[in-house]
Parts: C-alpha cells; sequence; structure tokens
C-alpha cells in the first residue's frame, strides 16, 4: 500500500513540473515581439502607381495592413498576401503578429503620387491629389495638392533666331550623357545612395544629385520677385523725393529701394514691411535725406533698435524727438539735417557705439540727458556759432576727448553756462 502511494505521487510530481515547464516556455514566446514590418520603397513622392512589398523578419509571422489611415490590429486591417499596388496619394499603416508572440509595433508610411494626365486646355474636372498636367494654353504645368492647383512649372520664353552660319568641320562625337534616376522629395540625404540617384529636399529647397561619392547641388528653389523676408532687410534708402506721413508713409515704389542680406535690391511698396524690419532688428543703414514731408512731421522714432548702425535723416527734419534714438547700441554714424534746431531730452541715449558725431550750425538747443550714456563719443563737432543752450547732464555719462567749434567762438564756448564744464577739451575746428 505504501508502495503504491509513492508511486501514485512520483506520476503527479511529473506531470506538474511538465506543465510548469511547458507554461513558463509559453510565458517567455508571448513576452518576444514580432519583428516590425518594412516596406520596399520608403515614404517619398514618387511618379505613376507604385507596387510596394511588405515583409517581417519573423519565421511564419503574419501581416496586415490598412490604406485608410486606421490601425491595422491581428482581427481588423487586410491580410497581406502580396506587393500592394499604390496608385494615388495614401497612408499604409501595417503589423506583423504570430500566436504565442506580442505583436509588433504599427509601421507607417506616407506616398505621395503624382499622376500625370497629359496635355490639356483647363484644369481637369473633380481633380485627387497628385494628379498633374500641362495647360497648352498657358504653357504652365500644374499639380493638384488636394485643395487648389499649383504651379508645377512654366514655359521659358524663347530667344531671337539669329543668322545661319556657314557649317563647320563635324566635331568629334561628345560623351554619353548622365542618366538621372530620380527618387522624389524627402527631408534629408538618402541612406546607402547609388550613382545619380537625384532627389529634391523638401526642408532646404534644393535638389541634389549623387556624384558616386558625396551629394552635389542639382538646383535650387529661385526667390519670388516681390517676397521678401523682412528680418534679412539690411538697408533701407530713398532715392528720390518722396512723401512722408506718420513714421513712413506715403512712399511709392519708384522711391523706395531696400537691400536684402545677399545684396539683392528690391522695390518695394509695403509700408508695413519697413516698419517691422525697424522693430525686428533687421536693419543695418537707413537713408532717408530725400524725404519730402507732410505737414507737421518733424521727427523720427527709432528706438531700442540694436541692429542699425547708420541714418541719415531726412533734409527737412528740425527736431530729434525725446528717445528717438535711445538703446540703439550699434549705432555709429548718424547725419543730421541742416535745419536741425533741437535736440529734446534722451534723444540719442545709450548709443555705445558712437564715437563721433557733428552738431549742424541752426541747432540753438540740446536738452538735458539728450546724450546720455553714448560711453564712446570721443569727438563732438559742433558748428554753431552761438553756443547752444545746454543742461548739465546733456552729456551725462559721456567720457569726449575733444570738442571742436568754430574757430571764432572758442572763448564763447570756454564761458557758456554748461559748456564752460568742458573748457580744456574745447579747440578750434
Amino acid at each position: 500500500m505504501i508502495r503504491k502511494s509513492i508511486g501514485l505521487f512520483t506520476v503527479l510530481l511529473f506531470l506538474s513540473c511538465s506543465m510548469n515547464e511547458t507554461d513558463n516556455k509559453t510565458n517567455q514566446n508571448e513576452s518576444v515581439a514580432v519583428s516590425t514590418p518594412t516596406f520596399s520603397k520608403i515614404a517619398g513622392q514618387y511618379f505613376g502607381e507604385q507596387s510596394i512589398e511588405i515583409t517581417t523578419e519573423t519565421t511564419g509571422a503574419s501581416i496586415r495592413y490598412t490604406v485608410d489611415g486606421s490601425e491595422p490590429t491581428e482581427t481588423a486591417g487586410l491580410m497581406y498576401e502580396g506587393a500592394v499596388k499604390v496608385s494615388n496619394s495614401m497612408t499604409v499603416k501595417a503589423i506583423a503578429y504570430k500566436n504565442g508572440m506580442t505583436r509588433s509595433t504599427v509601421n507607417t508610411v506616407v506616398y505621395n503620387i503624382i499622376i500625370w494626365k497629359g496635355a490639356l486646355t483647363v484644369h481637369p474636372e473633380n481633380p485627387v491629389g497628385g494628379w498633374a498636367y500641362y495647360n497648352s494654353v498657358e504653357g504652365i504645368s500644374y499639380i493638384y495638392d488636394g485643395t487648389a492647383w499649383q504651379v508645377l512649372a512654366k514655359d521659358g520664353q524663347s530667344g531671337t533666331d539669329g543668322q545661319n552660319g556657314s557649317n563647320g568641320a563635324t566635331g568629334v562625337d561628345g560623351i554619353n550623357g548622365v542618366s538621372v534616376v530620380w527618387k522624389g522629395s524627402f527631408i534629408s540625404h538618402l541612406t546607402s545612395p547609388e550613382l545619380n540617384w537625384a532627389y529634391y529636399n523638401s526642408v532646404d529647397g534644393i535638389s541634389y544629385i549623387y556624384d558616386g561619392s558625396s551629394w552635389q547641388i542639382l538646383a535650387k528653389d529661385g526667390k519670388s520677385a516681390t517676397a521678401i523676408d523682412i528680418t534679412s532687410v539690411k538697408t533701407i534708402t530713398i532715392e528720390t523725393p518722396g512723401t512722408l506721413g506718420g513714421l513712413i508713409e506715403g512712399m511709392t515704389e519708384k522711391n523706395l529701394v531696400i537691400e536684402s542680406a545677399d545684396g539683392v535690391r528690391l522695390n518695394i511698396s509695403d509700408i508695413n514691411n519697413i516698419y517691422k524690419a525697424i522693430i525686428l532688428n533687421s536693419l543695418i543703414s537707413v537713408n532717408m535725406k530725400n524725404v519730402i514731408y507732410d505737414t507737421g512731421i518733424t521727427y523720427f522714432y527709432f528706438p531700442s533698435n540694436h541692429t542699425l548702425e547708420s541714418i541719415i535723416l531726412p533734409d527737412q527734419t528740425t527736431s530729434l524727438d525725446k528717445g528717438t534714438f535711445n538703446d540703439n547700441f550699434a549705432m555709429k554714424s548718424i547725419v543730421f539735417s541742416d535745419l536741425l534746431t533741437e535736440i529734446l531730452y534722451g534723444a540719442i541715449s545709450n548709443c555705445y557705439s558712437l564715437s563721433s558725431l557733428t552738431i549742424p550750425s541752426k541747432v540753438i538747443s540740446i536738452e538735458g540727458m539728450a546724450f546720455y550714456g553714448c560711453s564712446s563719443l570721443n569727438l563732438l563737432i559742433v558748428n554753431p556759432v552761438i553756443p547752444p543752450v545746454i543742461e548739465s547732464n546733456s552729456f551725462f555719462n559721456c567720457y569726449i576727448k575733444e570738442i571742436k567749434v568754430p574757430s571764432n567762438s572758442v572763448d564763447a564756448y570756454k564761458s557758456a553756462t554748461g559748456w564752460s564744464d568742458y573748457a580744456s577739451i574745447i579747440v578750434s575746428q
């Protein structure tokens, strides 16, 4: 009886161990994920219908995919049984799964397909995103972006034909041309490129071609003649007489010229853009010498501009208002109007880079703190014969080394109120 009990216990113990071992193996398998499926063609832009294969490295795994943007699962989506035909722009998502294993993560690719519709005289009806055609009336190729037709290319203009010359000797045969393999539109260089692969980089607007060792520029997007990045504007010049109302108003396309960072000079008439250039600190120089004022405008405002280095004020400027050039840290040159008569409180304060300045001959008043904090102002040329009225702090925190005045006014300046504080550095022009 004891032997039978021991035998039965042994059998039960064996079965229990076998079941535990099986459960452990099952749990281990379920903790391993199926390899994420991959697509035979990377996301991007392609011409015409494409055949896409989907594979996984996990042997025996099944694949489901969707083409409507929904998430595939073990039970949802199309069962992959062969290459997927992509005939229009779509998003393809795929997963792989296998019994006893954790399903893979979802892999998603977006294909933009260009379908060429040929030469037509008008836009085709009921277009689908990616349709493209050549308009034989306008000489323009269009592509539909899903909401509107966009210009893809335009015919160039033919030059005039010259006279035919006499036939020369037959030249030697040229070398064979290059066969370019166009890969579509991407945001970065393709990996593992082959000779003469080419693509368009949608980030920097440049088409590249691979020469076997590195990527070379094939073409660059052009710049619109009317679209100007105002933060790249460096120079504004009024070349011919125009009118001014408010800060900078009434200018016409003829008298306003701006220069961009790359030196391209462009005429514009958008006054708001000029003001934006001022407040966005992108200007380096402004020339307004030829501006003609509207009634009542006598000063300008360029406060806290940290890039403006030089300015020529309009010939009719008679007054610099309070804070006109306050905190213009980069300002190196200010050319005043000969009609200037007064410089008001703080008008040219904290212009740290200003090293010299000429005060026009008609100035009669320089208010307190007018040049406060112009710590690099070494040379001051003062042209009025009669010393302008200044206050004790008109040049506060300025370290002027020399003040040049008219030769017959040296004594008058040295004894004038305020100016007498600088008697030791006042000299004849």
